[in-house]
Formats: structure tokens, sequence, C-alpha cells
């Protein structure tokens, strides 16, 4: 008997869960601490326990005790073990939480931040569809879990591509980046992104109850999704801008998001491949909504660009549909 594979919303569902149930969340002074500095296997006892440190975990606590990661990466282990050992000590009335999964500490947070876990993050999001989704792209690691949520009930057409409207979700249990819960809409035709977050307002963390935090993921979720009808109307309004030179567009593009020189060259040298052209009509440049998707065609497929930069690719797509200005056609300055 065959087995079906499990759906990438069970896979999720799963790692969610099994990261929840196998993680423990540790309260302690480091006064209560002792580290152990071992090459590739440094450790902390906390409270008489012995615990690894995940390469992660290393980072926070040195950057949470002032010691420079590069610094503390590169002394010999004696040096090491004094110099974290004399920070613990001189903090030794602070408290702290460490995020302990499978007997390894894989994260610290402030204990002023409540606990939430990533299922519970996901379920938040869940309750406000009130429909089907799919789920794509679908990343994890000891620091966060990011993904994209695709409700049936979102759906476009514009220039002969279907078009998916959601969520582009990004969190991490520790805090270690700030969540987020962006607009997102996802083009069938060359699996492009394209990425617009909500600039007014903030995810209240400290301080707040876990019950708090999940009241504002809810309300975070309803409104992105609230900004896809507009996002979908002013993506087509682009099909409207005709340019004449896309090159001093795109230069003009990179200059006022301050990409690097490497980022607008890579833009440029897909701007020329029969891979992107075949993903917008005429398989020529003729339009600002070409351009934004040739930024968010290489967000999405340049595996040469560091995940931050294809971020920020993905943001730039979304923020030029939803905020554009008039631009002149061959220059790209805006009118």
């Amino acid at each position: 008997m065959t087995v079906a594979e499990a759906s990438p919303i069970d896979q999720l569902k799963n790692h969610l869960k099994n990261r929840s149930d196998n993680t423990d969340h540790i309260a302690f002074q480091f006064g209560e601490c002792d580290f152990i500095a071992e090459s590739k296997n440094d450790r902390l006892v906390v409270q008489g326990n012995d615990y690894p440190l995940t390469s992660n975990a290393f980072r926070q606590l040195s950057e949470i005790l002032s010691v420079p990661v590069p610094y503390a990466t590169r002394i010999p282990n004696d040096l090491l073990d004094h110099t974290m050992n004399y920070m613990l000590d001189g903090r030794k009335d602070n408290y702290y939480a460490a995020l302990v999964e499978d007997n390894v500490v894989r994260s610290f947070m402030p204990t002023t931040n409540p606990y939430v876990s990533g299922l519970e993050f996901f379920e938040a999001i869940e309750s406000v569809f009130e429909g089907d989704y799919d789920i794509k792209y679908v990343k994890a690691n000891d620091v966060k879990t990011s993904y994209s949520i695709l409700p049936h009930e979102y759906k476009n057409a514009i220039d002969g591509s279907n078009l998916f409207g959601g969520l582009n979700v990004q969190f991490s249990d520790s805090w270690d980046i700030f969540p987020s819960l962006d607009t997102y809409i996802w083009r069938e035709l060359c699996s492009n992104g394209m990425i617009d977050t909500l600039k007014s307002r903030k995810f209240r963390i400290k301080n707040s109850s876990a019950d708090e935090v999940l009241t504002q993921v809810r309300d975070f979720a309803r409104l992105s999704l609230e900004q896809l009808p507009v996002l979908f109307e002013q993506y087509n309004a682009l099909l409207g801008e005709a340019v004449t030179d896309y090159v001093r567009i795109v230069a003009r593009m990179c200059i006022e998001n301050k990409l690097a020189s490497k980022v607008k060259d890579r833009i440029l040298f897909w701007a020329t491949q029969d891979d992107f052209l075949a993903t917008i009509s005429d398989q020529k440049i003729k339009n600002m909504h070409d351009i934004v998707n040739l930024f968010t065609f290489v967000g999405s497929h340049d595996l040469e660009l560091t995940d931050a930069v294809r971020e920020q690719l993905l943001q730039i797509g979304g923020s030029v549909t939803m905020n554009h200005a008039e631009r002149c056609g061959s220059c790209g300055t805006s009118i």
C-alpha cells in the first residue's frame, strides 16, 4: 500500500507541533549559570543542568553579555570560558529565559516577553480564514519559521496570469526577529511573490501576555488581508504606465532603495534572460507592471543573492505597486 505524502499544510503543522511539544521555556538568573567552553560543543550549566548550545544560542548569549561574536568565536577555550563567566557574574541578578529543545539550548529570550509557540501563532492566523487555503515556501531553522498562506477566496487574473493573495509570515518564538504578517501576492505563471508591509502598525511584545500577542496576530492578519483588493487593483494599474528605457528605470529604483551595484547587475542580467521574458506579454519590458515582475522574479529565483536582499526585492515590488508614483518612462524619475 502506498502511503500518501503529507500535504504542505500538515507538514508545517507537524513541524510546529513537534517544536512546541519538545521545547521547554526555562527562566533563570545569570547567577545560576556557568559557561563551559569546548570547541564546537560550548555548554551552559543552568540551575545544575548541563545544556549544549546551538550556534544561534551561542551568538545570542555573546550578544546578551556584550561579548563581540567574532572575538568569542576566535579566542582559545580557556579565555572564552573566563570571559563568558566573568560577564555572567557581572549580571548575576539579571533574569533571562532559555528555549531548550531536546535538551539543547537553541535560543534565549527576555523574560519580559511572553512565550508564544509557533503553533499558537499559526493557529491564530488560521482562525481568521473562513475557507480553505494553501501553504507555500516554508522555511524553518533555530531562529525563525517563515511561510506564505494563500486563502482560496483571494484570487485574481491580470495580464494572462493567475494571482493568489494572502499573507507572508515570519515568526521567532524567542523574538529573535520581529514578527511580520505582510500582505502577499503570488503570481502563478512565474512563481513570483510580492510583499506589502503594514508600515503604520507594530507588534507590542514587551510586557504583553501571550493572549494579548495572539489578539494582535489576528488583528494584523485581518488588516493585511483587507489590503489585498487594493493591491490587486494597483498591480493592474501598472499595465498602463509605459516605459521606454527600463535600464535607467531599474538603475533609478536601485538607487532609491539603496541596493548595491551587484544587485542592480543581477536584475539587469535577468531582464534579458528567456526564463524571465517568458513570464511577461510580448516577451519584452514595456511598462511598470513588467518592471515590478522583474524585481519580484529576481527576488524569488536568484539564489546568488542573500535571503535578506531577495526579501527586499519582494518588498520593493509590493511598495512600488501599492504606493507607486508616476515615473518618467525613460529616466525613471518620479513625476
